[in-house]
């Protein structure tokens, strides 16, 4: 901890510097990236994650105290479970500003997600905003049922990825059916477009999250 009253010129550049860098430990490992990619989409517990980014509770609760020590993530005790959350909406910016940095700067990482979305057919990605704006669509939610509950992009309805093959009958063949699910480094929109298409639907992903839509709303 600094004095501030008597803080000269070089401990407070230390002091910022520092906080900041706290900050990007944080962010300094693929597991809290996608953890706080998953409590972009709602709070979870600690086992929730856990399942959710394929690692240990243990492991989990390991991260879970890291993001907690550098403010990004905040607790709340609801009966006999602990749940997760975002400590601010600005959370979930900064992860996506990283992950557009690494997609801008990176030419490996365009090419991962341009030879996946080969893979699933699922290269024809169209903005929310276009997405919205067209008439012969049906815009679904892909991701798990609890995660919709929690918000959703208004009007799009929910059939999470474990139920599509399912409930395909349900959705109208007339018209173009986006998916949309946790962002790009969720797989659950891709998978969406491959299965549509092999039914004979017309079928495309829209890159941007509830997070984005709320974020974009509040900018208006």
């Amino acid at each position: 901890m600094f004095n501030f009253a008597h803080m000269d010129k070089n401990a407070y550049k230390d002091a910022i510097y520092g906080q900041v860098a706290q900050l990007a430990r944080g962010l300094s490992n693929p597991h809290r990236l996608e953890m706080l990619d998953l409590l972009a989409n709602g709070a979870k517990t600690v086992e929730q994650l856990a399942r959710a980014a394929r690692i240990s509770t243990a492991n989990a609760s390991q991260h879970l105290q890291v993001l907690k020590h550098a403010r990004l993530v905040r607790s709340l005790r609801k009966g006999h479970f602990i749940y997760y959350s975002l400590s601010s909406p600005a959370v979930y910016g900064v992860v996506k500003a990283f992950r557009e940095l690494a997609i801008a700067q990176h030419a490996d990482t365009r090419s991962t997600i341009e030879d996946f979305r080969k893979q699933y057919q699922s290269e024809q990605t169209l903005t929310l905003e276009a997405a919205l704006g067209l008439e012969d669509v049906c815009l679904i939610d892909v991701r798990p049922v609890e995660e919709f509950e929690q918000g959703a992009i208004p009007g799009a309805v929910s059939v999470p990825i474990a139920e599509l093959e399912e409930r395909v009958w349900e959705l109208p063949t007339d018209k173009l059916i986006v998916a949309y699910c946790r962002g790009t480094a969720c797989t659950y929109a891709d998978e969406a477009v491959k299965l549509l298409r092999g039914r004979g639907f017309r079928a495309a992903r829209i890159e941007e999250t509830y997070m984005d839509y709320l974020m974009q709303e509040q900018g208006k």
